[in-house]
């Protein structure tokens, strides 16, 4: 008889704490562009009840940014946990009352939203994994392959 070793696998918990990632810090052009055609003060309540909370939260990323010698999409922005309260003034500021629900829901989105992107460590340590790195002639070229 013989026993083969079964090759080696990394399992990773998939419903582990799953953050929220808008990447607000940097925007993609094209979300970016969508937050800057919003004109908040050229609208009505009624509408300005649907505009989404990612682009006010944008909108105030970009206030803050540029008064602090920043641009929004171009610079790396990088708000201090202590500092997300400024970008929650402005929200706030924005904010034509007290009772707009999508305003209300881009103070909450702050402190989720407004900073770097980092990998996740549990995706960092396979990204990182010698054996995922090092391939020989037993390694498969098509996963596919392996399948049962």
């Amino acid at each position: 008889m013989v026993i083969k070793e079964a090759p080696r696998a990394r399992v990773v918990e998939s419903h582990a704490e799953i953050k929220q990632d808008l990447r607000l810090a940097s925007p993609f052009p094209d979300l970016l562009a969508y937050a800057d055609a919003i004109d908040l003060s050229a609208m009505d309540p009624t509408d300005i009840g649907h505009v989404p909370f990612v682009a006010i939260i944008i909108k105030a990323m970009q206030r803050w940014a540029t008064s602090n010698g920043l641009v929004l999409g171009t610079d790396t922005i990088d708000i201090p946990f202590r500092r997300l309260d400024e970008i929650r003034a402005i929200i706030r500021e924005m904010a034509p009352s007290v009772d707009e629900e999508n305003f209300s829901e881009a103070v909450k989105m702050v402190s989720a939203n407004c900073s770097l992107y980092e990998i996740p460590s549990e995706v960092s340590l396979i990204i990182n994994d010698r054996a995922a790195a090092e391939t020989d002639a037993a390694s498969s070229a098509n996963p596919s392959d392996d399948a049962c």
